[in-house]
Parts: C-alpha cells; structure tokens; sequence
C-alpha cells in the first residue's frame, strides 16, 4: 500500500465536502478549529472559513473547488478575494488559498509575490489528499469505500514483535561478545560477526517494509515514529565492493561494533525496539 504522499485520492464535486475538508485539514496543520464564515448570500469579503482563535489576528481561507478551470481564472480570483480579504472587519494573520486543482508551480510564483498586508499562501489537490491520507479519521470520514482495511492483521503484529525482538539480541550480542573484537585478523571470525551484522540489518528492513505497507493503521496507533528513529538511527550497512576484496564486510563491522559499543546509543536502540514491541502488543 502506498504511503500518504503517494496516495491518490478522487476529488469530491461537492463545494461543501471540499470546504468540510479544507477546514478540517486546516484544523490540522494550525491545531485550531476552523468554521464557515456567514452563510450564502451574505457578504463574506473573499473567505469561506475562519478560525476559531482568540488571537488578535486571524487565519482565514478561500476554497476553490475547481474542475474545469484554468489556472489564469484562479489567478484572477484569488486576486480578487485577497483584495477582498484586506476589508474584513477584524486582522488577519495569513491568508490561505484552497483548490482541488493540481499544483502549479506559475500559480505557486504568483502567490508567492502577491502584495498584501498579511501572510497568503496556497494548498493544491496534492497538499490536502496528502493531509487527509496521513489522518486515518480524515480517510475514513470522506473515503469510507476507499477499500482500506484499517486492522493491523495478527501477521503482521507477530512479524513487528519478531523482528524487534531480534535485533535487540543481535545488538546486545554485538554489544557484550565483539567489545574488544579486532576486525581483519580472522576471516572466517569477521564473516561471523559481519552475518549478525546482516541479521539486524534484514530485521529493520522488515520492519521498514511492514511501515509501508501497513502506514495508515500503525499511524494511527502511534507505531510508525518509533520505527521511523529506529531505521533513521541505524548503523551503515556497506555493499560488497565490486572486486570481492571484502573491504565492505570490514566497513559494516566497523560501523556496526562502534555502534553498539556506545552504551547510550545501545540503550536507545533498544528502547526503540521496546517501544514497537510494547505498543504493537496493545493492538
């Protein structure tokens, strides 16, 4: 399954879904709730939604649920509402323009030079889908049919376990055995140590390969950032140069011992298996 900046989502032709996502993604990224602004046939000055704030200045937006729209006439628009905008009755803070048009980087420019007295910027169809992706909520309040399976299956539980599980061993065995290990004296001694090396190397690739496949649901219970550290905080894993001299085990056994010769760094590491055991284990 494709993570969230990768998923593709289909457009709602419904301007009242479109504004229902735009506030709540803006909910989101500003921690503050977001509602309309008067209703229709009221005099709105170029916005649709408002933030809830009780700061002076405000975060407003403008949704632009367009199809068949060229970029030219949103330029035009947009103009025309943040102009609008500047006549509210109360300051604003930033202005934030919303369309289910795909970005493009002219209109990008355009707003990014556009003169006005408050921050303006834009969200295009691929910066809200990808908000709404990354929120299991968001998906399955607009995209109840969309065909995810939002439990974790026991499979993939026992692999998570499993997997982190054997690299706490692994690392407690490069940690406590190789201390005072002398790498290149004994071939067959460095091939040993450089397997354990592969052992935990091929565990944090199952476990990166499970956090993709399954993101959304371990998203959601918080599983996803602690194998993220994990990965982002591992050892070099070196390739087997060309000529077979072996000068790559030799960098991978190096890399590895220092490593898990760092009690700190040790610790850590086994605090982050604990952590993807001890959550995966509530599911």
């Amino acid at each position: 399954m494709p993570t969230a900046p990768l998923m593709q989502l289909p457009k709602s032709r419904s301007a009242e879904e479109f504004e229902n996502m735009c506030a709540d993604v803006l909910a989101i990224i500003y921690n503050s709730s977001f509602g309309r602004y008067g209703r229709q046939g009221q005099k709105q000055n170029g916005i649709d939604l408002v933030d809830s704030s009780a700061q002076p200045s405000h975060i407003v937006a403008q949704c632009k649920n367009y199809y068949a729209c060229s970029y030219e006439k949103l330029k035009g628009q947009l103009k025309k509402d943040i102009a609008s905008a500047g006549n509210l009755p109360f300051p604003i803070q930033t202005f934030v323009a919303m369309t289910s048009l795909d970005r493009d980087v002219e209109t990008q420019n355009y707003i990014i030079n556009i003169d006005a007295d408050f921050e303006v910027i834009i969200f295009f169809w691929d910066d809200i889908q990808t908000e709404i992706c990354r929120k299991t909520e968001l998906l399955k309040k607009y995209y109840p049919h969309f065909g995810v399976d939002f439990r974790v299956p026991l499979e993939c539980k026992n692999e998570l376990i499993s997997n982190a599980n054997t690299l706490k061993q692994q690392a407690e065995i490069l940690s406590c055995n190789y201390s005072n290990y002398k790498i290149a004296y004994q071939y067959n001694s460095d091939v040993a140590v450089y397997n354990q090396c592969v052992c935990i190397f091929n565990a944090a690739l199952r476990l990166n390969q499970l956090h993709d496949q399954w993101y959304f649901q371990l998203k959601e219970e918080r599983i996803t950032t602690p194998i993220e550290n994990l990965i982002k905080n591992m050892p070099s894993f070196h390739d087997e140069n060309a000529d077979g001299t072996g000068g790559a085990m030799v960098c991978t056994i190096m890399d590895f011992l220092s490593y898990f010769s760092d009690v700190d760094k040790k610790e850590k590491f086994i605090s982050r298996c604990n952590k993807i055991i001890k959550r995966t284990e509530k599911l």
